[in-house]
């Protein structure tokens, strides 16, 4: 799968004064640990690295917990009750054939007498029993609707 990047206008701008951002902080850590006003090079790109990879592994993570509580904020949250399960192979990471269900479910949005049926993007290898309830997010202005657990919809 290839992914493509595509930056215009000002995010350029945005991404260069990030960078500028990130070797600053580097230089300022760099400076303080060193303990004088010499920074030798290795010194600087060791912290600049370090921090560097810091920010590649927390930044992601915390866009991805942002865009869950976005979504929490954002889309209506109902509970609904699971009218049927759908179930499929799938295969694991050793090669072996699982069986995974994925809920479908069934609310009202709030000021219409229309029920919603859909199947949720949600799977699991434990199956889902006909009656419970799940809590569901639901947007209606796009016709989603998915589970309001973490990363889903």
């Amino acid at each position: 799968m290839e992914y493509e990047i595509i930056l215009s206008g000002n995010d350029w701008y945005y991404l260069i004064l990030v960078i500028l951002i990130l070797l600053y902080i580097s230089y300022r850590i760099a400076k303080r640990k060193a303990g004088s006003d010499k920074v030798g090079c290795i010194g600087f790109a060791y912290v600049s690295a370090v921090y560097l990879s810091l920010c590649i592994v927390s930044i992601p993570t915390l866009v991805i917990a942002g865009s869950d509580i976005f979504k929490r904020i954002i889309y209506d949250s109902y509970d609904a009750v699971i009218v049927d399960v759908s179930s499929y192979m799938s295969e694991d990471s050793n090669g072996d054939d699982i069986l995974m269900y994925s809920p479908i479910v069934k609310f009202t949005p709030r000021g219409s007498s229309e029920p919603i049926i859909g199947k949720l993007g949600t799977s699991s290898s434990a199956p889902f029993h006909i009656g419970d309830s799940h809590a569901v997010s639901y947007s209606s202005a796009a016709g989603k609707i998915g589970s309001s657990t973490f990363g889903s919809i």
